[in-house]
């Protein structure tokens, strides 16, 4: 397939802004060696990387796949992109992605899978051996990440689709057990991700399966990953899931843990369901925002346990957008136990109705399947209003720091330190909050009110030297956006935050170098584009 005219002319212009080292045309056939920063490749189809065959990709080099069909890689690739020059993959109309089926580990860092001149169908496919995938941008109209078997190490990565009946990240089948630290240990991670699923209104004609939902995460014959600090949206017409767990695999304990997630399901036409369990499985939840929000007439679900599926929900926060939705539901033998649980109805709010006149939804209208046995509320279940920041508009987010400035707490929250004291303190050594993200009484109190703080300035990192994690202290003066740098000698980036403040005080920033070599390394504070500091680490391994 060639493309048209006009759309070669502006991928030249695309390409050629990175090029030094001209364009390399490659032709069906087996692929190795490596493409040099500055490269333009242009894959025609057939390429394919073979048994034991290696291909390297160096960050700055721009590729376009010219066929549909996949780009197999039978041996292993590795990408080493970086923040300041990435691999920019462009692609035709529904390409299906490049498939790795080798038995090696393969590797992608700072990728981005770009829908300028098409959108894929799919990303990557992983069928064996294994993938690490670290701070990636894939948009895709069905899938940006599936996985069929091998192991998988995810983190910080961005995941799009926007496709009826799409997976935004599908995970089954995986071999190995789950990262004992959700790091780098040995073991499948899925950590730190960004998944949107954002599915334009149906219109006449558009197919429609009443056995299909469309979904962000599905994982299905797995009980070992680590997934924590996710967070999944998912808008769609018809039935909408935001994370599913499926089909008991042969394997395991059938046990899975979901901590420190933000999940948010919104259906146009039908309902919505958070977290579906429907497996013979047990599901620990914790420290998670959850909400759903349905068609008027329907009933949506923050919590569904099916068949014999147990779910245990701890320091949550869930919230319905229509009192007639269920937080938690069960059928057949499915089971959930919930305790120091925040739960609120949208329409009960006041803050969040639209219109005034809407009086405050009583407590005992909030459905919650009492009438079903199965479903055990502790004492500590609270019905208000979590109070978020909700800077933005109900997902409408496009990326991690947008998503943490609307379900971040105010000094108003219900949610502040009411979580279960036996998961461990947070940084004020205080009971847990409940939901996703902290209140850092340090920065935002609720009483008293530090002294106000005149200048914002970069604290001695500590510890330093370091060896993996140092956290870096930054005093500021007030709220706005604080950005924090990390680049290595040669002044490449090779680390970067940002992050929303909402007080003034001090804020700790976690730097976390486990994948960097020994050496030094200098970091630096912005806040509100303002410069405030910066410092000398040394990294000792």
């Amino acid at each position: 397939m060639r493309m048209n005219y006009t759309k070669w002319i502006l991928l030249c212009m695309a390409i050629a802004s990175i090029a030094i080292a001209g364009v390399i045309r490659v032709p069906g056939g087996p692929v190795t060696g490596k493409w040099l920063s500055g490269d333009s490749v242009i894959v025609e189809a057939g390429a394919y990387v073979p048994v034991d065959g290696e291909l390297g990709i160096e960050g700055g080099v721009g590729i376009y796949f010219e066929g549909v069909g996949r780009f197999e890689v039978e041996g292993s690739i590795s990408v080493e992109g970086n923040a300041l020059q990435p691999v920019n993959i462009y692609a035709v109309d529904g390409w299906r992605g490049i498939r790795l089926s080798g038995s090696a580990w393969n590797r992608m860092s700072f990728v981005n899978i770009l829908s300028d001149f098409g959108l894929p169908r799919q990303c990557v496919e992983l069928r064996d051996g294994g993938l690490d995938i670290r701070n990636c941008n894939f948009s895709a109209a069905e899938n940006c990440l599936r996985v069929i078997g091998g192991e998988l190490h995810a983190i910080e990565n961005a995941f799009l689709t926007n496709k009826l009946y799409s997976k935004v990240v599908e995970l089954s089948g995986m071999v190995g057990f789950p990262s004992e630290d959700c790091e780098f240990a040995p073991g499948n991670v899925f950590r730190d991700n960004f998944l949107k699923c954002d599915v334009a209104p149906l219109q006449p004609g558009d197919p429609v399966d009443p056995f299909s939902v469309t979904s962000g995460l599905w994982v299905e014959y797995c009980t070992n990953i680590c997934m924590n600090s996710n967070e999944v949206t998912v808008r769609a017409p018809l039935t909408v899931v935001g994370v599913r767990f499926g089909n008991t695999p042969d394997f395991g304990d059938q046990s899975w843990d979901l901590d420190q997630t933000v999940v948010y399901a919104e259906s146009f036409t039908q309902m919505a369901i958070g977290v579906l369990n429907e497996v013979n499985g047990d599901l620990d939840v914790s420290q998670m925002t959850i909400t759903v929000r349905g068609a008027e007439g329907y009933s949506s679900s923050c919590f569904f346990a099916a068949r014999t599926a147990y779910i245990r929900v701890n320091s949550t926060t869930t919230i319905m957008g229509s009192p007639l939705d269920i937080f938690f539901n069960t059928s057949g033998a499915g089971r959930i136990d919930a305790n120091y649980l925040l739960k609120w109805a949208e329409a009960g709010s006041s803050l969040l109705d639209e219109d005034p006149s809407v009086p405050p939804l009583a407590s005992s209208e909030m459905l919650t399947s009492f009438d079903n046995l199965s479903v055990n509320l502790g004492d500590s279940i609270w019905e208000e209003n979590p109070q978020f920041a909700m800077n933005g508009t109900w997902g409408n987010w496009n990326n991690r720091v947008e998503i943490a400035a609307f379900f971040a707490l105010t000094r108003f929250s219900p949610c502040i330190d009411r979580g279960d004291p036996d998961l461990g303190n947070d940084p004020d050594n205080t009971r847990l909050d409940i939901g996703r993200f902290y209140f850092d009484q340090t920065s935002s109190p609720v009483d008293p009110r530090p002294g106000v703080v005149g200048n914002s300035s970069m604290l001695p990192a500590y510890p330093n030297p370091f060896n993996p994690n140092t956290i870096l202290p930054i005093e500021v003066a007030g709220p706005g956006l604080l950005k924090v740098t990390v680049w290595d000698v040669l002044g490449r980036i090779v680390w970067e935050a940002n992050q929303p403040v909402y007080g003034a005080g001090l804020q700790n920033v976690h730097f976390k170098a486990s994948g960097l070599a020994s050496g030094t390394y200098i970091a630096q504070a912005e806040f509100d584009g303002q410069i405030v500091g910066n410092q000398q680490l040394s990294l000792i391994k």
